[in-house]
């Protein structure tokens, strides 16, 4: 069992960049969308660059009509990229990053893709809806994020 840590992480944000965005238009006499069965699939995935003291994020979401994920809404892919000045300091044992400096950023990839949905989404089906708040911590198995060789 790994020993609990404080490190002081110092990091600044390098980018961050919109991938993708498609979206259904609403047609003037569109039938609404119930907002109660609206359905995000989220997923983040992350590259670590160890020779930059990069972490990138690349976020991706679905937007569904419906829990069955039959009809497709919309889309956004974003992308984030963080420096970590002291990467040294912060890297486990020479291979890992701490999984709560990983949660910690996906939080801020999750969210800030969040508002930019929310102002790309104007006019289109779902331009009420908005990503649901999740748990970062929720994307990790026990353990830490390894570093590509």
């Amino acid at each position: 069992m790994e020993t609990v840590k404080n490190i002081n992480v110092v990091w600044r944000f390098h980018a961050f960049d919109l991938i993708s965005f498609n979206a259904e238009e609403r047609a003037p006499n569109a039938e609404k969308i119930d907002l109660n069965k609206i359905n995000f699939q989220l997923s983040v995935d992350s590259q670590i660059n160890q020779a930059e003291k990069k972490v990138i994020l690349i976020s991706s979401v679905e937007i569904f009509s419906n829990e069955a994920h039959t009809e497709l809404l919309g889309t956004i892919r974003t992308k984030g990229e963080v420096v970590i000045e002291n990467f040294n300091e912060v890297v486990v044992d020479k291979t890992r990053l701490p999984i709560q400096l990983m949660a910690s950023l996906m939080g801020i990839q999750i969210s800030t893709t969040r508002g930019m949905l929310k102002l790309l989404s104007k006019g289109t089906v779902f331009e009420q809806a908005i990503i649901p708040i999740v748990n970062p911590m929720a994307f990790f198995p026990p353990g830490s994020i390894r570093l590509e060789k």
